[in-house]
C-alpha cells in the first residue's frame, strides 16, 4: 500500500507546482497588460504637465503600477477609441463639447488643480461626459491635493469630507519658548493683487483696523510695501523669519470654491504662525478646531479685535490664547502632497477591474463643478 501511496503524493505535489505556476503566470499577464491614456487637451500646464509621455511618469515615481502609457498624440493607437483613458484639462476645455468617436469602455477624466471660481463650466452638454473627476474637491475619483494630514503614527487621516478630530492636549514648554519671539501682527504675501475672491480690498479694511490696536500687517509681494524685502516667500531665511517674528499668517485664497485650499495654509502651519484664512472652503475639513482664524466669518473689524486680543494676551501674561492655536502639533502634521502620488493614483485606478468595468457619470458635473 506504501508503494502507491508515494506516486500519488508526488503527482499532487506536482499539479500544486502547476497551479501556483499558473497562477502567478495569471497575474504577471493582469499586471503588464498596457493601459492606454491620451491627453486630449496637451501637456503642456499643470495638472497634466506632470504626465510625461510613454511609460515615464510611473517608472520614475516609482508607481505601484506603471503600465500605463501616457500619449499626446491620437495617432499613436490609430483612434481615440482605443485608449483607455482620455484626460481633458480643465484649463484648456473647449467651449463646445468634444465631439468624439468614443467606446462604452473608456473613461473621460476631467482633471484641475485651479479653482473652478477661476475656471468655471458654462456648457451644461457636459453633464454626463465625464466618468472620473481628477481635481482638488474631496469628492474628486481621484485628487490633486495640495497637502495631506497624518497622525503621528504616520496614518494618512485627511483631508476628506467628514473629519473627526481628536481632543487635543495643551502645548509643551519647548513649545512655547519657540514662540516667545513673535514681535509683529501678522504678514502677507501676495503677487496676485486682483482676485476673484477680492482679498486685496479685504486687506485694506484689515491694514486700517489693525492701526486702531497699534498693529502692523506686512506685505510682501507686488501687492505691498515690502515688494524687494528681506523675506521673499520660499526663502529659507524667509521661513525663518516668519517663524520668529510673526504672530499671525494670512492664507488667503484667490478665489472662492468649496474644497480649495492650497498650500498657503501649509506655510503658516509648518513654521509656528497661525493661519488667517480666507476661502470658500469649510476649513473644519482641513485644520483642526482653535487651529485657525477664519476672515470671512469673522470679518475685518471683528478679526482685528480678536488678533488684538490675543497678541495682547500672549505680551501681558503669556497666556493661553495665542498657544492654544499650536495645540495640534501633539496630534498631527501636515505635509505637502507630493506629485508622485498623484500621478500614481491614475494607473492604480486604471488597474483595478471594478473601477474599469463599473459604469460611472456625472450627471450634473457643471453643477459639481461650479459649486
Amino acid at each position: 500500500m506504501v508503494a502507491f501511496l508515494y506516486p500519488a503524493f508526488f503527482i499532487t505535489a506536482l499539479l500544486l507546482c502547476v497551479y501556483r505556476y499558473s497562477s502567478t503566470i495569471q497575474k504577471q499577464e493582469k499586471r503588464i497588460i498596457t493601459r492606454y491614456i491620451l491627453l486630449k487637451t496637451g501637456p503642456s500646464l499643470a495638472p497634466l504637465r506632470f504626465l510625461r509621455h510613454a511609460f515615464d511618469a510611473f517608472i520614475s515615481n516609482d508607481c505601484e503600477y506603471t503600465n500605463c502609457y501616457v500619449s499626446y498624440n491620437v495617432s499613436d493607437l490609430g483612434g481615440v477609441v482605443y485608449f483607455d483613458a482620455i484626460v481633458f484639462n480643465g484649463r484648456q476645455l473647449p467651449k463646445a463639447r468634444p465631439r468624439l468617436r468614443r467606446s462604452p469602455k473608456q473613461k473621460y477624466v476631467y482633471a484641475n488643480m485651479e479653482s473652478s471660481q477661476n475656471f468655471p463650466i458654462y456648457n451644461t452638454r457636459l453633464n454626463s461626459f465625464f466618468n472620473w473627476t481628477w481635481t482638488y474637491k474631496l469628492d474628486s475619483d481621484l485628487r490633486w491635493g495640495y497637502f495631506t494630514v497624518y497622525n503621528l503614527a504616520g496614518q494618512v487621516v485627511g483631508p476628506k469630507k467628514e473629519m473627526h478630530w481628536q481632543e487635543m492636549d495643551p502645548i509643551d514648554v519647548q513649545t512655547m519658548t519657540r514662540l516667545s519671539s513673535k514681535s509683529v501682527a501678522a504678514v502677507w504675501f501676495a503677487s496676485n493683487c486682483y482676485t476673484l475672491s477680492n482679498r486685496e480690498e479685504f486687506v485694506k479694511v484689515l491694514v486700517r483696523e489693525l492701526h486702531r490696536y497699534g498693529l502692523l500687517l506686512h506685505i510682501y509681494g507686488a501687492c505691498g510695501h515690502k515688494r524687494h524685502g528681506v523675506c521673499p516667500r520660499g526663502n529659507p531665511e524667509c521661513d525663518k523669519v516668519l517663524e520668529q517674528k510673526y504672530y499671525f499668517y494670512l492664507a488667503f485664497e484667490n478665489s472662492l470654491s468649496e474644497d480649495y485650499v492650497t498650500k498657503k495654509v501649509l506655510t503658516a502651519l509648518n513654521h509656528y504662525t497661525v493661519p488667517v484664512v480666507f476661502g470658500g472652503a469649510n476649513y473644519s475639513r482641513f485644520l483642526p478646531p482653535g487651529s485657525y482664524l477664519d476672515a470671512r466669518e469673522l470679518g475685518a473689524k471683528r478679526l482685528a479685535a480678536r488678533m488684538a486680543a490675543i497678541i495682547n494676551d500672549h505680551k501681558k501674561s503669556n497666556g493661553s490664547l495665542y498657544f492654544d492655536f499650536f495645540r495640534w502639533r501633539n496630534h498631527y502634521t501636515y505635509k505637502a502632497t507630493h506629485r508622485k502620488e498623484d500621478v500614481c493614483n491614475i494607473c492604480k485606478l486604471l488597474n483595478d477591474p471594478v473601477a474599469l468595468t463599473k459604469t460611472t457619470g456625472y450627471e450634473n458635473f457643471r453643477d459639481w463643478w461650479n459649486g
